[in-house]
């Protein structure tokens, strides 16, 4: 469990919560490593956010569909590739979202459709780390231009 967080200048935080049920960074670390090898097995990932209104505008049935595909499907493993993102929380798609992300790193002028998800691990406790890439710097092999997010809810 930790029981504060280090901000910039030394500053602490006590938050008045268990934050996760390891005693420390190290443990969790080695809980991680400790899974063992990794096993690809094909599977199938629908769009499982919310649909906005420009969804809804083009398949009305949209969120009735997605309430039946998520009691159809296993949640699969901890970590997929490619796809669709994982809804979290209803936070919305990371996918959508790297076109709006501010970084001075990178020209943003892109729409959200020139983007994928590259990979995502649901394994960190209270949370998913998406990384997502435009479609142009995957065909490219432009791997220092993807995006790192995590949604998360200690």
């Amino acid at each position: 469990m930790f029981t504060s967080v280090r901000l910039s200048r030394g500053s602490k935080v006590v938050p008045d919560y268990v934050i996760y049920d390891y005693h420390s960074p190290g443990d969790l670390d080695a809980e991680l490593r400790g899974i063992g090898d990794l096993r690809l097995v094909p599977g199938v990932s629908l769009p499982s956010t919310p649909p906005d209104d420009e969804m809804l505008d083009r398949h009305p049935h949209a969120e009735t569909l997605r309430d039946v595909w998520s009691d159809q499907t296993d949640d699969g493993g901890d970590w997929q590739l490619g796809g669709h993102a994982a809804n979290f929380d209803d936070y919305g798609d990371p996918v959508a979202g790297s076109a709006h992300l501010e970084d001075d790193d990178h020209d943003r002028d892109s729409h959200p459709d020139d983007w994928v998800l590259l990979a995502q691990w649901c394994g960190f406790p209270g949370g998913i780390v998406f990384w997502t890439i435009r479609r142009q710097d995957l065909a490219e092999r432009r791997f220092d231009r993807v995006e790192v997010q995590m949604h998360a809810n200690p």
